[in-house]
């Protein structure tokens, strides 16, 4: 699936690069809407509330961490906001980690933790692909779990 992803946003990266203007405009621009739309997410007030909620943060920052870091427009990731970048993406991913168990009592086993964590991930992998794959709220919704994700 990460193979197929990879494709997909090279022939992205290939299709913003046919557009009017330098490769470092588009990935400017690209950036741009980036930004804009994670600034409106973190405006929401929103927050995680339920150990599932905290472990689908932690698992799109994970997927954040890998967009980022496979970028191959260099102006796309300079552009960024500061709080998406990879060292902030790690620290995020920690931190929902963390308050995932935190927030679980002593009712609740290693099972009850791996199962919600699984179901994050695989949820987490269904919005990257997509993303990954251009599709209409792909972007938006990517964005959307980092803002709500601080």
């Amino acid at each position: 699936m990460i193979r197929a992803a990879t494709i997909a946003l090279a022939a992205m990266a290939a299709l913003g690069a046919a557009q009017p203007g330098s490769a470092s405009e588009q990935g400017a621009r690209d950036a741009a809407a980036h930004n804009a739309l994670y600034e409106d997410a973190k405006k929401l007030g929103l927050s995680p509330q339920s150990v599932s909620e905290m472990y689908e943060c932690a698992a799109m920052w994970d997927r954040w961490i890998y967009i980022v870091e496979s970028a191959a427009d260099a102006d796309f990731v300079q552009a960024l906001h500061p709080e998406l970048s990879v060292g902030n993406a790690r620290a995020r991913r920690i931190k929902w980690t963390r308050e995932a168990r935190r927030f679980v009592d002593a009712d609740h086993d290693e099972d009850y933790l791996a199962e919600h964590k699984a179901d994050a991930e695989s949820e987490a992998d269904r919005r990257y692909t997509r993303y990954a794959n251009g599709e209409e709220r792909g972007l938006k919704t990517m964005m959307e779990y980092l803002g709500i994700c601080q």
